[in-house]
């Protein structure tokens, strides 16, 4: 296994991108056909994941890849943001957002969460990580305070009734 680093707007890795979105698209709450993109806060509409896949491509991401097939393919991937800044977050600013974590189904439970975190902390340059997920993902939860990440907002009913957006923070030992 390995991760790889790709920049904003390339588009060596669109087409797997898109498989995986949509692979995991109803497994998000809401599905991620529902936003109009990636930043989408209303979860309204019916978008389709190629608008949110669109978004995607504008930022910066790694791939997780897997020896397990001829070709590497990529079984995840996490897309990110630097220098973010939200209230929602405060003081966790600035901070490299988390903005999309998505494993293939198959490939699950065998460290490739944890490999795109990594690479992630060896390359973010703002003192924070900071991402958000929903009360009721409980393997993203897991992870996240795993790795050290505390819980530092809940938007109550913000996904739907009973499903809370929850926002999580850490320092990544790196000072401005």
């Amino acid at each position: 296994m390995r991760t790889e680093r790709v920049p904003p707007s390339s588009s060596a890795y669109s087409d797997t991108l898109l498989r995986l979105l949509r692979e995991t698209d109803d497994e998000f709450v809401p599905p991620l056909s529902a936003r109009s993109g990636t930043f989408d806060d209303s979860f309204e509409g019916d978008a389709g994941v190629e608008r949110y896949h669109a978004d995607t491509l504008d930022e910066e991401y790694f791939v997780a890849l897997s020896d397990r097939y001829d070709d590497r393919r990529a079984v995840g991937f996490l897309s990110f943001r630097r220098d973010f800044s939200k209230t929602a977050i405060e003081p966790y600013v600035p901070a490299t957002y988390v903005v999309t974590v998505a494993v293939s189904p198959e490939s699950r439970g065998e460290g490739y969460g944890n490999a795109l975190y990594d690479a992630l902390f060896e390359t973010a340059e703002d003192p924070y990580v900071a991402t958000k997920t929903w009360d009721t993902n409980d393997a993203h939860a897991s992870l996240l305070r795993s790795r050290g990440f505390e819980e530092v907002k809940r938007l109550v009913d913000d996904r739907r009734d009973g499903v809370d957006t929850v926002y999580f923070a850490r320092p990544t030992d790196r000072k401005r």
